[in-house]
């Protein structure tokens, strides 16, 4: 489980993420509001703004996509996004 527990999403604010769900080989996985939060092990592999935009689109009630990055409160970079 990721030491990170206080995160930034920009229509959100700073949230902190208690709720923990799951994890892989990639990230884990928190809730909280009805949105699931995924935060990756190594930023490197969050996906970049561009791809969220592409995969938005995906609107249906069996698709669980990215809607917006999570960022580092104190980076401020991207570490995962909010499905």
């Amino acid at each position: 489980m990721s030491a990170v527990t206080k995160v930034f999403v920009r229509s959100m604010g700073e949230v902190v993420l208690k709720d923990f769900v799951g994890a892989g080989g990639q990230a884990d996985v928190y809730a909280k509001s009805g949105k699931c939060f995924k935060i990756y092990h190594d930023p490197k592999q969050a996906i970049p703004q561009a791809k969220i935009d592409e995969l938005r689109v995906l609107d249906r009630p069996n698709i669980l996509g990215p809607r917006e990055p999570i960022l580092d409160t104190r980076t401020q970079r991207v570490i995962g996004y909010v499905m």
